[in-house]
């Protein structure tokens, strides 16, 4: 018995220490992501903070109080009772929005690289 726990004790903490390292890997993608305008660095800083919220206790009780976090929840909370066709409709223009957004960025890019010539 005491042999069984202290495995689940070490389980728990190689778990702990993927779900870290992944967190880390989220965290850098989703910073690259900020300068990178391909690249959709809120979305994987949102899964990093998601994700350290699922091992820290404390940190999810902070991000729970943040305004934004807070906000955030609302709209996924209303999004997930719409049926499956608005939530397709619903997420297609996001995906819309966000590939516009990158092509606005990269064509600012490409003219400021022109004009510096």
């Amino acid at each position: 018995m005491n042999i069984q726990s202290a495995t689940q004790k070490q389980t728990s903490l190689l778990a702990r220490a993927v779900m870290l390292v992944l967190v880390a890997i989220l965290t850098l993608i989703g910073l690259a992501g900020l300068i990178l305008p391909i690249v959709p660095g809120v979305l994987f800083l949102a899964m990093a903070a998601w994700l350290l919220a699922q091992i820290s206790d404390r940190f999810a009780q902070r991000l729970h109080q943040s305004p934004r976090w807070q906000q955030a929840s609302r709209t996924w909370q209303a999004q997930a009772s719409l049926s499956a066709r608005q939530r397709t409709k619903f997420w297609a223009w996001v995906a819309l929005g966000g590939m516009v957004q990158a092509m606005t960025s990269l064509l600012g890019m490409v003219r400021r690289a022109r004009f510096s010539r």
